[in-house]
């Protein structure tokens, strides 16, 4: 058996919002209604000619879909959607829009939250594991964590309204001794406040406990943890 990496060989597009599903439908010959295309399915279908997956996913939030397609097709797929997508009101989003909507839902990015060291258990993740499987690259390193302890979480937090935000990587305090690091801060349009996500040690984990974020200034601001996400905690809306 031979493994080959296709990832340049695709190129994606993420459709998301209230509307998206309307929209998709009118393009494709497949039914995306919820109960024939759930949340966290995959199917295959056509767009103007060109084979795509469809995947019900998203890192946003709300509604969506990502459309994965040859990479040759890029251009001529951008500007289709656009084309169509005008009476439902479709506009382009960036990467920094998507990271403040994927910190509302508390979703983190690799190598930006994590490092090669994280384990999923500290990151909320170790659901995903089946470690009662024979084996599994990392199994071993796993087990180390497990049996170790964990000692730190990345956790949701939330600040007061009208706090300043900070930066990416400043320092978690506890009783003015460092106890973590921020890793991701940004203003939510939405909640009106900063929210972000945050390595601490274990006892500092549950849900509102309180740590102390030290700016680059030097002032301090009260950042609460969550134990959800900050904007539709129950999934509605991405579920719907």
């Amino acid at each position: 058996m031979q493994v080959k990496n296709l990832s340049l060989a695709n190129a994606a597009v993420n459709v998301t919002g209230t509307t998206a599903r309307d929209f998709l439908q009118k393009l494709v010959d497949i039914d995306l209604s919820n109960e024939a295309f759930p949340y966290m399915h995959c199917r295959k279908a056509t767009i103007a000619d060109i084979p795509v997956s469809f995947y019900r996913i998203g890192f946003t939030g709300e509604l969506g879909y990502e459309i994965h397609f040859p990479a040759e097709y890029g251009e001529s797929m951008w500007n289709y959607l656009l084309a169509e997508g005008e009476e439902f009101d479709l506009k382009p989003f960036g990467v920094e829009t998507q990271r403040i909507l994927r910190l509302e839902k508390g979703h983190l990015l690799p190598g930006t939250d994590t490092d090669a060291l994280s384990s999923p258990y500290e990151t909320g993740v170790g659901f995903a594991i089946k470690d009662d499987k024979d084996d599994f690259v990392g199994k071993a390193f796993l087990k180390h964590f497990k049996e170790r302890g964990i000692e730190n979480k990345l956790v949701p937090y939330q600040l007061e309204i009208d706090a300043p935000i900070p930066d990416d990587g400043v320092a978690v305090l506890d009783k003015g001794r460092i106890a973590g690091r921020v890793t991701s801060s940004r203003l939510s349009p939405t909640l009106k406040r900063g929210i972000g996500l945050a390595w601490v040690r274990n006892d500092m984990s549950e849900k509102g406990s309180l740590f102390t974020i030290r700016l680059a200034n030097g002032e301090d601001v009260q950042a609460t943890v969550l134990d959800h996400a900050a904007y539709d905690p129950e999934g509605t809306r991405l579920k719907s």
